[in-house]
């Protein structure tokens, strides 16, 4: 069995789960999302979806070098987490449960935003303030 992953207090939300430790100078993948539920009665299968990701993301898929959710209940949420290269976070992306989630969950939501960017190894984890600036109004 894996070492349990390294948390980090990001000041909100979850902690940052490290799986990977990122190195200083070299440029990783960092990524934001956000989802607002249509209603609050969406929020009992938005968590089966969520947890099953949660568990894919446990298993430590190639490439992930840690995240964090937070949320605004009962309807906002964020995740955010870091990536060793585009490539790794798309292989992710199409795995189920993952793949799954991203046809289940557009039903039960009114929102759904990202943003991408480069980050350095020394500039992780993102912070929450940081990570949620890049999505205008979420």
């Amino acid at each position: 069995m894996a070492d349990k992953p390294r948390e980090i207090e990001l000041g909100g939300g979850a902690p940052w789960l490290v799986f990977v430790e990122p190195e200083p100078d070299r440029e990783y993948l960092a990524l934001v999302t956000y989802f607002l539920l249509k209603s609050v009665w969406r929020l009992p299968k938005f968590t089966r979806v969520t947890l099953a990701v949660r568990r894919q993301l446990a298993e430590r898929p190639p490439g992930l070098l840690g995240y964090s959710m937070t949320a605004k209940p009962p309807r906002r949420f964020w995740t955010l987490s870091a990536w060793e290269s585009e490539k790794d976070l798309r292989t992710f992306i199409r795995t189920s449960p993952h793949a799954k989630a991203m046809v289940e969950l557009p039903r039960i939501m009114s929102v759904f935003a990202y943003q991408r960017w480069q980050a350095m190894g020394r500039e992780l984890p993102p912070t929450w303030p940081d990570a949620r600036r890049r999505i205008p109004g979420a």
